[in-house]
């Protein structure tokens, strides 16, 4: 993802790191180490370890300049995640260790999808519920002619109540994955 300049992705273990193509020797820093995340703020009780063994991760930036973390369970069934499946967090460089727990983000809402992440402001887009992630192809269980299936479908986890729901849509039978652009000014 780029944001302010630089290219930053994330690992497997949820390790930050900051590529700078700049200048005439590119430079690589790590933003931010799994370990400082501090998982169990979240009452998850998960060792470092085993992060990416059992979330998703994903990065996404604001129009504003904020870069956010997000971590979510891998579990298929919303259903039964609860409040613990998803952790969001905000990068502030000023301090140690320079992941913060998020539990509130205003009026911003995330996008998540495969491809792309982003933050947006819900006072432009009067169906966004604030504080809320969306994730836009998550696969859902649910059951047709007696067998358990998996369904692509739009989640919607709100942050401040830790609750799940599938968004409410009339497309979702028929949705693809979508294919999002990031306009930016230089």
């Amino acid at each position: 993802m780029y944001h302010n300049g630089k290219f930053y992705c994330i690992t497997v273990e949820a390790e930050v790191f900051a590529f700078d193509l700049s200048g005439v020797s590119p430079t690589v820093t790590v933003v931010g180490e799994s370990t400082s995340l501090g998982l169990t703020h979240f009452d998850c009780h998960i060792p470092c370890s085993r992060v990416r063994h059992i979330h998703s991760k994903y990065l996404a930036c604001s129009s504003t300049g904020e870069l956010f973390l997000i971590l979510r369970r891998t579990v298929l069934s919303y259903e039964s995640l609860g409040w613990k499946a998803i952790m969001v967090w905000r990068y502030n460089p000023q301090r140690q260790p320079c992941w913060e727990a998020v539990k509130n983000l205003g009026n911003k809402s995330l996008l998540i999808g495969i491809n792309n992440a982003i933050s947006i402001s819900t006072e432009n887009f009067r169906d966004a519920r604030r504080d809320c992630v969306y994730f836009t192809e998550a696969l859902i269980r649910t059951i047709v002619d007696g067998r358990p299936e998996f369904i692509p479908s739009i989640v919607v986890s709100d942050v401040r109540r830790g609750k799940w729901a599938r968004a409410n849509s009339q497309l979702q039978p028929l949705l693809l994955p979508p294919i999002w652009f990031t306009p930016s000014m230089p």
